[in-house]
């Protein structure tokens, strides 16, 4: 800063110390509001280092939460499992007694068609024993109304007429007939009555097989409703779990990655899925009220006061590397 040559000296419009003074005073200005960065950014530094440890404490919140939704999910899955095995195990029962039914069912078709049968023969037998007996009066009537013809006695013995001889002889053919005949309706009314006896205990077997296909109807529409309550159950844990990816979505499009931004690391899981290490960035901005982070903390604790305690949960084992030791 000196003067230029004398032969120029009419256009410099300061001399040295005022050029100084400038300089002077510039400086100062800089070094304050060099000052005055440094101290912004050190707020917002503290402030970053702040909304890093609550965003910390949100994740470890998250994987206890989705801890406890994957136990829940797990106890669901055996007690699933458990009940579908059962109702196989009902199914396989109820198609064994359907055979069974179909089976007894042909059985009593065929009794019934032989109950018919028999009942017809019955019918024949006993027309021809009416016949019979009809036919045995007449001859009763007949040999009753016969005057035998007596010849003198040979050897102290009388004799009767060759045609009483013939209707004596034809009497005891039909008497044997007739025995005959009355035994075998005899045999048929014993076959009837066991018939009518194996009947009985069909229907009885029948009506029995009727009402265990009653109970276990009743048994596979309980198990039935049984599996719906699981279903819906598993239905709100998946519903958790998308809020809690809709969650970890919309903190992703919050800090997403830009100019003049750093990142936080966040541990995220979901309930079936791996251990997901996605870096969350962070502006440097002074944090404002976070409503993302505010609805799944009244979310955390809407499930704590529904049952889910975090305290029974083991932690696990946190990110080597912090958003804090990012930071510093």
């Amino acid at each position: 800063l000196t003067k230029p040559p004398s032969c120029a000296s009419y256009m410099w419009p300061f001399d040295s110390q005022e050029v100084h003074y400038a300089v002077h005073a510039l400086c100062c200005w800089i070094i304050c509001g060099l000052a005055w960065e440094i101290y912004v950014f050190r707020g917002q530094i503290n402030a970053l280092r702040t909304e890093c440890a609550d965003i910390e404490k949100k994740n470890e919140k998250l994987e206890q939460r989705n801890e406890v939704l994957e136990k829940r999910s797990d106890v669901v899955g055996e007690k699933n499992d458990e009940l579908t095995a059962e109702n196989n195990t009902l199914t396989k029962e109820k198609y064994r007694l359907q055979s069974e039914n179909s089976s007894l069912e042909l059985v009593k078709q065929a009794s019934d068609s032989n109950y018919e049968f028999l009942n017809k023969r019955l019918s024949k037998l006993e027309l021809k024993n009416s016949q019979l007996k009809a036919k045995n009066n007449a001859l009763e009537k007949t040999n009753s109304a016969v005057e035998f013809s007596v010849t003198p006695p040979i050897n102290g013995q009388y004799n009767a007429s060759a045609n009483d001889v013939s209707l004596r002889e034809e009497f005891e053919t039909l008497e044997k007939e007739n025995q005959e005949f009355r035994t075998q309706i005899a045999l048929h009314e014993k076959d009837r009555s066991l018939f009518e006896e194996k009947l009985d205990n069909m229907s009885l077997t029948a009506k029995d097989y009727e009402t265990k296909n009653s109970e276990l109807r009743m048994e596979v529409d309980r198990l039935k409703d049984k599996n719906k309550v699981l279903k819906d159950k598993l239905a709100a844990l998946r519903r958790e779990c998308s809020e809690l990816e809709n969650n970890q979505n919309a903190l992703q499009r919050k800090y997403g990655n830009g100019n003049g931004r750093q990142t936080c690391s966040v541990n995220v899981t979901h309930v079936g899925q791996m251990v997901l290490n996605t870096q969350v960035p962070i502006p440097l901005s002074s944090p404002k009220h976070n409503p993302v982070a505010s609805a799944d903390v009244q979310e955390t604790s809407a499930d704590e006061a529904a049952g889910g305690s975090w305290t029974d949960v083991p932690r696990r084992r946190r990110n080597k590397r912090r958003g804090l030791n990012r930071l510093q």
